[in-house]
């Protein structure tokens, strides 16, 4: 008991803040309802950063997600790449490109 809660803590630290909302299904109706409004941004995004700033983490389509937002925090998680991150897509999005889909490809090129 005493580990799992340290644990908890440590990992709470490490995270950027928001809601994960509801297991599985996250904050995912939500994200869907501002999409077909074409309204993502005001709808879901701006109360977000408002909120929480302008990294932020949600779940969506059951994986949890970081958001960022911003030229610096852009700028640096793309130029960190592969160090403190990894790009990742959902398991439905790689059933519908295919395993072997560029966006599945990570690291570099070795020739054959």
């Amino acid at each position: 008991m005493f580990l799992q809660r340290r644990n908890n803590n440590l990992s709470k630290k490490k995270l950027p803040p928001g809601e994960m909302g509801l297991p599985w299904i996250g904050e995912t109706v939500e994200f869907y309802k501002a999409q077909r409004r074409y309204r993502l941004y005001e709808e879901f995004i701006q109360p977000r950063i408002a909120k929480y700033g302008k990294i932020f983490k949600t779940s969506l389509m059951g994986s949890p997600t970081v958001v960022v937002n911003g030229e610096e925090a852009n700028r640096f998680f793309l130029s960190n790449e592969f160090k403190l991150v990894i790009s990742s897509w959902t398991s439905a999005s790689v059933q519908l490109m295919g395993k072997d889909s560029i966006m599945e490809k990570q690291g570099e090129f070795v020739g054959l």
